[in-house]
């Protein structure tokens, strides 16, 4: 029993001891480093689809993808051309992400086009063929 009290009281003291050395208030804080930065930008999206005679291509599909999604692409954005066979719109796209697939949901069209971001914008123009 007496060796039990004396190993008590030994736990006690270091532990206190432990407590004062780390955790004492001569300690300084050596600073703080916080995730406060966004990784994606707000890029500009023009896309504008006309068959050869300059005539709107109105109501068609189209979905853009980070890759092809037989490559596992993911789904970014889905839309339909206006009357006007234009879509405009701003989108968060992430930092890394510097060429977009669009997939065309329009026969007589090719199905796929790769858009290159350039100055802050993803831009395609289409007149019957590229």
């Amino acid at each position: 029993m007496k060796n039990l009290l004396i190993g008590a009281m030994l736990m006690i003291s270091l532990t206190s001891c432990f407590e004062e050395k780390f955790l004492g208030d001569d300690l300084e804080q050596t600073g703080v480093v916080e995730f406060d930065f966004d990784v994606s930008s707000d890029h500009q999206l023009d896309l504008s689809f006309r068959d050869t005679s300059g005539q709107p291509l109105a109501r068609i599909g189209i979905e853009m993808f980070t890759n092809l999604p037989e490559n596992n692409g993911k789904l970014l954005f889905q839309a339909f051309t206006d009357a006007n066979g234009e879509i405009s719109s701003t989108l968060g796209m992430p930092d890394n992400l510097d060429v977009l697939v669009l997939k065309i949901n329009y026969s007589g069209t090719p199905k796929y086009f790769q858009i290159a971001l350039e100055n802050g914008r993803y831009q395609l123009y289409y007149k019957g063929e590229l």
